[in-house]
């Protein structure tokens, strides 16, 4: 099983990369990479990171308490 940080980074590899999800969510590369760091990633940007990366990583892996499995299945 993945850690958290993994899935995040994975799910910003499957999005483009860092410079690419930094660009579409027009924030800096630094608060990018923090995600991973931190091991969350913004509500806001939860959804839609992984629908920039084809659902490679599913929303409740990034957040379950926000995305429960059954919502995203």
């Amino acid at each position: 099983m993945s850690t958290k940080s993994e899935l995040i980074k994975k799910a910003i590899n499957a999005a483009g990369g860092v410079e690419a999800v930094s660009k579409h969510f027009d924030l800096g590369e630094r608060a990018v990479r923090k995600w991973w760091q931190v091991e969350k990633v913004p509500d806001s940007h939860t959804a839609e990171l992984c629908k920039l990366g084809n659902f490679e990583v599913a929303p409740h892996q990034l957040n379950p308490q926000s995305f429960p499995e059954y919502l995203t299945a």
